[in-house]
């Protein structure tokens, strides 16, 4: 039996992109698996081709319930990938009145990418996260 893995993108405008994540396990746990490519958002014109690509996500605010020890999504790096988040348990984030948790080094040797590592797993466990990033331009 396999984990039972969904991204679901729920929007994606000019400005901003939300998507949920969900998984029931196997017992299997996911490892930096990339949850959000870049290259698929649409640009400044509001269109996949075309325009101003994002170069990086700033997390504006996320919803999650997960009976996994954690779930940490990251921004992608080559050398070593950089924490955006760490869930356990139930509840809610919101960056809006700071303008987002920054990538920290956006631009550096990252892709703009988003993954999802989940540690201590046994099988049925599950998580839900919802999450909503602000787009950055070069």
């Amino acid at each position: 039996m396999a984990d039972t893995v969904t991204v679901e993108q729920l929007a994606d405008t000019r400005r901003h992109c939300v998507y949920e994540f969900t998984n029931r396990s196997d017992g299997t746990c996911e490892a930096a698996v990339r949850k959000i490519n870049i290259a698929d958002l649409v640009g400044t014109n509001g269109e996949l081709s075309g325009g101003n690509r994002p170069t990086s996500l700033s997390l504006i605010s996320a919803d999650y319930e997960t009976s996994f020890s954690s779930v940490t999504l990251l921004w992608d790096r080559q050398a070593s990938d950089e924490v955006a988040l760490v869930v356990r348990g139930e509840g809610s984030v919101d960056f809006t009145e700071v303008g987002g948790k920054h990538d920290p080094k956006r631009g550096q040797d990252g892709t703009g990418n988003i993954l999802l590592t989940t540690v201590g797993t046994t099988s049925g466990m599950a998580y839900s996260i919802r999450v909503k990033f602000k787009k950055k331009y070069s």
